[in-house]
């Protein structure tokens, strides 16, 4: 706490020359006040150039702060925070934050000009003002996944030791058991070796399918009233939208004229081949005068696999879902090429009985039952967390 201060009595306080009423002539007392004024306006100048010179110095000294509380080592087995009494060690935390390192360092694009505008240089993540967000997010990480472990072992479904030292000799004893697979000539799944974080993440998968099993198991969770409340409300999920097959013509353009025509010289051909399909011309002839371009569009037809729509832009979707077999459209362009399109099929869409995705629904409601479930386990959670540890915390170390 800091050291309380008293005031000095309103009467013991000296005034300022030239205030008094009865101090010098009244033409005195105005020119004092207008000093006064004047002074005045100055200080709150000085103050908001201080505070603007000032507060991105305070932001670096903090950073300065945090890299020297940091630079001391951390021990691996060291509790960075408890979970309901289960530690969270820093080897865990660490892991945590190499998982959302790539997400952090995106989401602080700017970083660098706190830095840059004081003539400083950054240099190592270590220094970046993120390292507050990506230490928030392996928290939350680290929290969630403990929570999840202590129901886990409640329910049975995982070991009473469910602390970082018993992932590490289950990790050691699955590369043990891998290697001497290896060495019998039998065959094995997945890598030869796991690394910590592979295998960190593989066991972290296998306990929320058994926690999502045992919750799909229990009728008073998923029972079938339930089931079909949900079904109706996300009946948008369960449906398969209209599909069309068609034929195109295309034509690229660019705005030199190189490789592509210019974009008027695209439009005035592809108008000319739909006059012409329009005046009973095959179409299928006429796009043989294209066919120069028929591999402008090609990687993402083939990356569609097949799925007519899923290779068109937004604008050439549109069109060809608003037309019936036989059809052509007019001319579209989507920002990069003209294109005219025949339909040969069309399929309605579909709506599904919930008999026939009642699977698909369960496990949807299951996953959604499940994640708001683990929030309310997390928010109950008694977390205490060793702030001289957890502000030491980085991935250099």
């Amino acid at each position: 706490m800091g050291k309380r201060v008293n005031p000095v009595p309103m009467q013991d306080r000296a005034r300022p020359t030239g205030l008094d009423p009865d101090d010098g002539e009244p033409g005195d007392t105005l020119k004092a006040w207008c000093r006064i004024k004047k002074n005045r306006g100055m200080s709150v100048w000085l103050k908001r150039c201080c505070a603007l010179i000032l507060s991105p110095l305070a932001a670096v000294l903090l950073v300065v702060h945090e890299r020297a509380t940091a630079s001391e080592p951390v021990a691996p087995d060291a509790t960075v925070a408890t979970v309901n009494g289960e530690p969270v060690t820093s080897r865990e935390f660490r892991r945590a934050m190499l998982r959302f390192r790539t997400r952090v360092r995106r989401s602080f694009p700017d970083e660098q000009s706190i830095y840059t505008g004081l003539g400083l240089q950054n240099t190592g993540y270590e220094d970046e003002v993120s390292i507050q967000r990506l230490r928030q997010l392996a928290l939350e990480a680290c929290v969630r996944r403990k929570v999840e472990w202590l129901l886990a072992r409640d329910l049975g479904l995982a070991e009473k030791d469910i602390s970082d030292g018993r992932f590490l000799e289950r990790l050691a004893e699955e590369n043990t058991r891998r290697k001497e697979a290896l060495r019998r000539g039998e065959v094995i799944y997945g890598p030869t070796q796991y690394r910590e974080d592979v295998y960190w993440g593989y066991v972290h998968d296998e306990l929320v399918r058994k926690l999502k099993e045992r919750l799909a198991q229990s009728k008073c969770v998923v029972g079938d009233e339930a089931l079909r409340d949900f079904y109706h409300s996300r009946a948008e999920r369960y449906h398969r939208p209209v599909r069309v097959k068609v034929k195109r013509m295309v034509v690229p353009f660019e705005a030199g004229g190189n490789s592509y025509p210019t974009r008027a010289a695209a439009r005035r051909l592809m108008e000319a081949a739909q006059k012409r399909v329009t005046n009973g011309e095959p179409f299928e002839t006429v796009s043989k005068e294209f066919a120069s371009y028929a591999d402008f569009d090609a990687p993402w037809r083939e990356e569609s696999q097949c799925n007519d729509l899923a290779w068109m832009s937004e604008r050439v979707r549109e069109a060809a879902l608003q037309l019936s077999p036989g059809e052509v459209s007019s001319v579209v362009e989507d920002g990069k090429a003209f294109y005219l399109l025949l339909c040969e099929e069309r399929e309605a869409a579909v709506v599904y009985a919930y008999e026939e995705v009642r699977d698909d629904v369960i496990e949807e409601y299951v996953d959604e039952r499940y994640e708001s479930h683990m929030d309310t386990l997390v928010e109950q959670a008694e977390i205490v967390v060793n702030q001289d540890i957890y502000l030491r915390m980085g991935l250099t170390r």
